[in-house]
């Protein structure tokens, strides 16, 4: 053990393949041991794989009156003891597409509700040749899931020239697993933004742009825009902003073969930052001004997006919680992940951010990763704000004009961006214990992976 996390290098080396073993170990057990259903909109998730297997089918069946999301009809049969024969013995029920509540269609294939489905949709069918039970079909699907995309990113992570533990880390937090063995499309999705962050990251260590670099952001631009949710199609800049810096790089820049060895600052920057700080805050506020008098609508927009990032860290297990739904607990309200969970993920990317290597030589590409990251989670908010949902009683925080419906695993993966943005080589603070953050990190998945399947079953036996 002490060779195998000897030194940084040797770490890098044999990272992907520690996230392949984890990651097929978790994958596997969540797959298995989960109940049906348990990422959010799962009946929806179903629905959409059988109907583009041909396999649509009555989820009345198995006690569900709607195509929604959740686990409450399961609670009784686990308690009763009758799980296995009522959802792995009992056989689906097929019916006319047509005659569904919710979804009676098949997904258009312009958009990531068909792609990010398609292997879900592999996995029910190869589960329904099995044995043509909705729970045989959920778990072989899950498996399926779980091994490719597993297999994908330990692909990535082994492709990416720096990074590598934040892609570890990322890929292995529970709201990541969690997706995997699912039938959600979120798993295609972050597969497809992993990809581009780190072809974006290998442009940067390698210092120059190759042909290959315009044909695969040709091609990852179709895939983000077909593929992805509509967030994160904001990473079809990334690639093109990198190319386009890279390019017109200064020539003090130094080599690759002295890219560790960078360290110099441009001294030639003289001007002072405070006209620049002053002058920017004097056009905020005038901008808020000019909004508040000619768009009012958009002023307060703003207002209750800034309300919900502050009431979000409040205590309550909720599936609109970014503190808990980020990288703990898909489903914060049947997870029931401790708050101390969550802590441990954000201080352990904070201290991947601070081990990692600073490779990054341009400022601007740093700052752009940064804002592709804000402009994300603005956009989907902002999307969110004419969100009324169905909560019978108003909440206080619903009173005060927050944005409810906002899920942090919309935002998972575009936390792969922060490896551009605090490897900046201008970034001097630094950590140097990058042996014992990995290990720290393998802590971290573990634990967190395994009290999310306990506290999951724990819920459903004895706190429903």
């Amino acid at each position: 053990m002490k060779k195998f996390f000897m030194t940084k290098e040797g770490i890098d080396k044999r990272i992907h393949k520690i996230y392949l073993v984890l990651a097929l170990i978790v994958g596997i057990s969540l797959s298995v041991a989960m109940p049906l259903f348990n990422e959010p909109d799962g009946q929806y998730h179903y629905t959409a794989a059988t109907n583009m297997a041909g396999l649509t089918n009555d989820l009345s069946a198995y006690g569900e009156s709607e195509i929604v999301t959740g686990i409450n009809q399961q609670i009784i049969h686990y308690q009763e003891g009758n799980f296995f024969e009522t959802y792995f013995k009992n056989k689906i029920k097929l019916m006319p597409m047509e005659d569904l509540p919710r979804l009676n269609y098949i997904p258009s294939k312009k958009g990531y509700n068909y792609w990010g489905h398609l292997l879900p949709t592999v996995g029910v069918w190869l589960g329904h040749a099995l044995y043509p039970s909705i729970g045989v079909m959920v778990v072989v699907a899950r498996l399926l899931s779980t091994l490719i995309c597993s297999l994908a990113m330990f692909f990535i992570i082994k492709w990416v020239k720096a990074g590598k533990l934040l892609f570890f880390a990322v890929s292995l937090s529970p709201v990541s697993t969690n997706t995997f063995a699912s039938l959600s499309y979120d798993a295609t999705t972050y597969v497809l933004a992993a990809l581009v962050v780190a072809a974006a990251i290998n442009i940067v260590v390698r210092q120059r742009v190759v042909l290959l670099d315009f044909v695969f952001f040709a091609t990852s631009s179709v895939i983000l825009w077909f593929g992805a949710k509509t967030n994160i199609r904001l990473l079809i800049a990334l690639i093109p902003f990198v190319i386009f810096i890279t390019l017109i790089r200064k020539k003090e820049i130094s080599p690759l073969n002295e890219i560790d060895n960078y360290t110099r600052r441009d001294k030639r920057r003289k001007y002072s930052k405070v006209p620049l700080i002053i002058v920017g805050t004097l056009l905020i506020v005038a901008i808020l001004v000019v909004m508040s008098i000619f768009k009012p609508t958009l002023l307060f927009s703003f207002y209750r997006i800034g309300i919900s990032h502050l009431i979000n860290v409040t205590p309550g297990l909720d599936v609109s919680s970014i503190f808990q739904s980020l990288l703990a607990a898909p489903y914060a309200s049947i997870n029931y992940i401790p708050f101390w969970v969550s802590s441990l993920w954000y201080i352990l990317l904070v201290l991947i951010v601070l081990v990692e290597k600073k490779y990054v030589w341009s400022s601007w590409i740093s700052w752009f990763s940064f804002i592709l990251f804000l402009a994300g989670l603005g956009a989907v908010y902002y999307s969110f704000v004419i969100y009324v949902g169905q909560a019978p009683i108003v909440s206080s925080s619903r009173m005060i004009g927050a944005v409810v419906g906002v899920q942090g695993r919309y935002f998972t993966p575009t936390l792969l961006l922060f490896s551009l943005f605090g490897a900046n080589k201008n970034f001097t603070f630094k950590l140097e214990s990058y042996r014992l953050v990995t290990i720290f990190a393998i802590f971290v998945v573990v634990v967190s992976n395994a009290m999310l399947l306990f506290g999951t079953l724990l819920g459903i036996y004895y706190l429903s």
